[in-house]
């Protein structure tokens, strides 16, 4: 089973900035892994898949923040429970 990584804001920007900077996803990765490493031991860094959907994302919305998802509530109401 794999662990979806989970990027917070601050590693999104420092991704689509780096690109947008150096324009390759081998640097991204590599400064990536540098400048979020713990200690010694260096970060790994997103999947290139993951850092290209980043900046499509980006492209497209001007944002690299999740969707706001708002769903409507559910009612438990007596129509409701007789229709189903």
């Amino acid at each position: 089973m794999q662990h979806k990584m989970v990027l917070t804001i601050k590693q999104r920007v420092f991704i689509v900035e780096c690109y947008a900077k150096h324009n390759s996803w081998k640097i991204c990765a590599e400064l990536y892994a540098q400048d979020f490493q713990n200690g010694r031991v260096l970060a790994k860094p997103p999947a290139k898949t993951a850092m290209q959907n980043l900046v499509a994302k980006w492209r497209e919305t001007g944002s690299v923040a999740n969707k706001n998802r708002n769903y409507p509530k559910r009612v438990r109401t007596p129509e409701n429970i007789a229709r189903v």
